[in-house]
């Protein structure tokens, strides 16, 4: 005997998901929890860099990875301060 799945039907977590909506408001733009997840770049990039060259993207250089992280920081960090007011 298949046990019967526990999970929501998906309209079920679409209502869930629609009134948690409701309650907070829409996430868009989350510029703390951009810079949050951005941290590991600062370890890491030079290491992801070097795992697009093995596939073949050369195009991707370390400076052009570290301007591309800094203008998303710096935009992260505008936005942040325009919601702080």
């Amino acid at each position: 005997m298949i046990p019967r799945s526990t999970s929501p039907t998906p309209a079920a977590t679409c209502t869930s998901c629609s009134a948690a909506m409701l309650r907070r408001g829409e996430l868009t733009d989350m510029p703390f929890w951009d810079l949050v997840g951005i941290l590991p770049a600062f370890r890491w990039l030079s290491d992801w860099v070097s795992g697009y060259h093995e596939v073949d993207r050369s195009d991707l250089t370390n400076e052009l990875a570290q301007d591309r992280m800094e203008s998303f920081v710096r935009s992260a960090l505008r936005a942040l301060r325009a919601t702080a007011g």
